[in-house]
């Protein structure tokens, strides 16, 4: 996650946006437990540092189900739909983000998450993403980001058409 909301970052800040990210960096999150990215992106300046209401909750694990997925919340959650115990709420969205990763030679399901997010929202442009990711890391590692990002894509182009 705390990776997921770096790279949305950096593409918004080539678009020129305002970025602040938090995240967990110590106890559980250093043991494989959970791990917490909290990211606000703002064309203004942006003063307060905490979310305060989320636009949106990224949710790729049982425990951040838990924690943030309460059947009372009105913030859309997006998790992955191959979940044991999935969510419940009418904000509640599963997508088959490990799924679409496993079918991609080095695919990440939160890359595909990311794909999908930034498809359906519109937050930065697709296109800023694989320039980031082509500008950033080595070509083997682009290349499988940008594949999982890109199959993300398709994930909310098929939603949107009904499919």
């Amino acid at each position: 996650m705390v990776f997921t909301g770096r790279v949305l970052g950096q593409a918004a800040i080539l678009e020129g946006k305002n970025v602040v990210q938090t995240q967990s960096a110590t106890g559980d999150a250093q043991r494989g437990g959970l791990s917490v990215s909290e990211l606000i992106i703002d064309k203004d300046e942006i003063i307060y540092q905490q979310v305060e209401q989320p636009d949106l909750i990224l949710a790729l694990s049982e425990s951040a189900f838990k924690k943030y997925g309460a059947s009372g919340t009105t913030v859309p959650l997006f998790y992955d739909s191959s979940a044991s115990n999935p969510p419940d709420g009418k904000f509640a969205q599963g997508f088959p983000f490990a799924h679409v990763a496993e079918s991609i030679s080095g695919g990440a399901a939160n890359m595909v998450a990311l794909g999908t997010i930034v498809s359906l929202l519109g937050v930065v442009q697709l296109e800023t993403l694989i320039k980031f990711m082509r500008k950033s890391f080595s070509d083997a590692v682009a290349q499988a980001n940008i594949k999982s990002v890109e199959a993300g894509a398709e994930v909310a182009k098929s939603l949107a058409a009904g499919k």
